[in-house]
């Protein structure tokens, strides 16, 4: 797990999660990563970000964004993902907001 915030992943580590450096170390260590942000700022930050979700995407990784943000970040983020050889889900959590796609 990673987390922005590193002091919110302390739980997970005392139930015997492995606390990812970076979004990257996260990605690096998984076939499937699951990300959910608050919003496109920080859906973006994740991704693209030093050492984010994008640095990485390889062929074969896939990145399952929950983040409920509007469509234009998902469509930047989508193809950034595919271009590296990765593969995209937009899997928004319902919530206030409409379904970007």
């Amino acid at each position: 797990v990673w987390n922005r915030s590193p002091e919110k992943c302390e739980d997970l580590k005392q139930k015997g999660a492995k606390v990812a450096e970076t979004a990257k170390a996260v990605v690096d260590a998984c076939d499937i990563v699951f990300a959910c942000t608050a919003d496109p700022v920080s859906a973006r930050a994740v991704v693209f970000g030093e050492h984010g979700v994008l640095a990485g995407i390889s062929k074969g990784k896939q990145y399952v964004d929950m983040s409920t943000v509007d469509e234009e970040t998902v469509v930047e983020i989508g193809k950034a993902v595919r271009a590296k050889g990765g593969l995209f889900l937009e899997a928004p959590v319902s919530g206030s907001k409409g379904p970007a796609l």
